[in-house]
């Protein structure tokens, strides 16, 4: 993963960091996770925890 940006996420803090190969926190946004807190059981409606990679991106260009 080297040279990539890498996206973090917080739980407790309510945050989404973009940071550097370095780790580096470059910017840093409010988020919302699941009311239902961190879970990994499929269909829970919970936060999964652990390191995902983004595979697609859906709704580029479309109004928020």
């Amino acid at each position: 993963m080297s040279g990539r940006r890498r996206l973090e996420v917080s739980i407790a803090g309510q945050t989404l960091s973009v940071l550097d190969t370095q780790g580096t926190v470059l910017r840093q946004y409010a988020v919302s996770t699941a009311a239902r807190g961190p879970g990994e059981v499929a269909n829970s409606y919970c936060t999964p925890r652990g390191q995902h990679h983004i595979r697609i991106k859906i709704g580029a260009g479309l109004p928020a």
